[in-house]
Formats: C-alpha cells, structure tokens, sequence
C-alpha cells in the first residue's frame, strides 16, 4: 500500500511508526511512495511501517526500512543470498523521536556512502556457504580488502568485486 497516509481511511500506526512516517517522509518525500502497511510485532490492533528503497546504482541493491516494536530496522541488500546486512536501532520508551532522528541520520550515511556493505570471505569454518554482508565503514575498505569478496555502496561509487581467480 502506498502513497498518502493522511488521516481519512487510513490504517492506524503503532507511535514509533508514526513518527518514523513523518521524519522519513519529511527528509525524503520522494520514497513515501515506496511505503507499505505490514503487520505490527508490538500489537494485534495498529500497523508498522516498511519501507523499501532501491538503489540509484543498479537494480538489485535496497535499503529497507521496518518498524518492529521497540526498534527500526535499517537493512541494505545487493541482492544476493542470504540477505542484506541489518542494524537494529532500540528505541526506549520516551525517547521515539531521538531513535527516529538515529535512524534518519544512519540511512543518510548510507545515501552518502560513508556507509557500505561488504561481504568477507568464507572459510571452512563457515562451510564456504555465502556469508551475509556487514556494514562497513567506505573509508575502512582498503585496510579489509584482503578479506573481502566485495562491497556495494548507494550509488555505486565504492561498487567492487573480488575477481574470479579462475
């Protein structure tokens, strides 16, 4: 369900997710249309908000954005198995607009890609099955390289990928 979520027919929001509308949507307007009314984890009568971006950079990457209680979950996925590298941002009672403006301010790193994600190696002792990325510092890349099979940014710019040693 997207777009206007005024105050005629509309499903009601838990708190957090009412004001994680209105900042995310005031800072980045042009996203609302992205926006979907899921089930809440914090209660059977009000709804969450979710909210999934793709990048400018290809068409696989997303930033996502999820309600789930007492925290909002900020995901970026390039796509691949097993999923995209998540931070969860508690929000204690009282202090929803703080947490919301945490948020805000980390999917704008992301935006500006002094955030990223990377995906290490696996081992043996992972099984060599796909590790999940992580997010990572743009400016700590180059000091993780050698364990990285790569990294994806926002809008591409730190976009790499260990070349095939075959």
């Amino acid at each position: 369900m997207g777009g206007d979520h005024g105050t005629m027919n509309r499903e009601p929001l838990t708190e957090l997710s009412e004001i994680l509308w209105r900042r995310l949507f005031t800072r980045f307007p042009e996203w609302q249309e992205y926006a979907e009314i899921v089930e809440s984890e914090a209660s059977d009568d009000l709804k969450s908000l979710y909210v999934r971006v793709y990048s400018p950079a290809d068409e696989q990457s997303y930033l996502s954005i999820l309600e789930r209680g007492d925290c909002i979950e900020v995901s970026f996925g390039d796509g691949d198995p097993p999923g995209g590298a998540e931070s969860q941002i508690i929000c204690e009672e009282g202090s929803e607009s703080l947490c919301v403006e945490s948020v805000i301010e980390f999917i704008r790193e992301i935006i500006d890609e002094k955030v990223v994600i990377g995906r290490e190696r696996s081992t043996w002792l992972t099984g060599y099955k796909p590790l999940p990325p992580q997010f990572l510092a743009s400016r700590e890349i180059e000091g993780k390289r050698r364990r990285l099979l790569s990294t994806r940014s926002w809008k591409g710019r730190y976009d790499w990928e260990q070349a095939d040693p075959t």
